[in-house]
């Protein structure tokens, strides 16, 4: 952390005081992005019925996911929204 008093009137190092200190700026403000795109951002644990599955299954046991999730969708007028568990 920078300190916030300055014991020079030097114009060089209160250029380096300057400098320093938008540096510090500049990391807080992607500190705070990343935490409101962690807070606020898309989940990433999210599940997508109609993704391709990485791994080989069953052909009924990918209709039986495809299923379940049109069964989690509720009828909203104008969109469906999916009830999340």
């Amino acid at each position: 952390m920078i300190s916030t008093e300055i014991q020079t009137r030097d114009p060089d190092q209160l250029l380096v005081i300057i400098d320093e200190q938008d540096d510090e700026i500049e990391r807080l403000k992607e500190e705070i992005r990343l935490l409101r795109h962690n807070r606020f951002g898309a989940s990433k644990e999210s599940f997508n019925a109609l993704q391709v599955p990485l791994f080989p299954i069953d052909e009924a046991e990918y209709q039986s996911c495809l299923d379940e999730a049109e069964k989690d969708k509720t009828d909203v007028p104008g969109h469906h929204r999916a009830i999340d568990e």
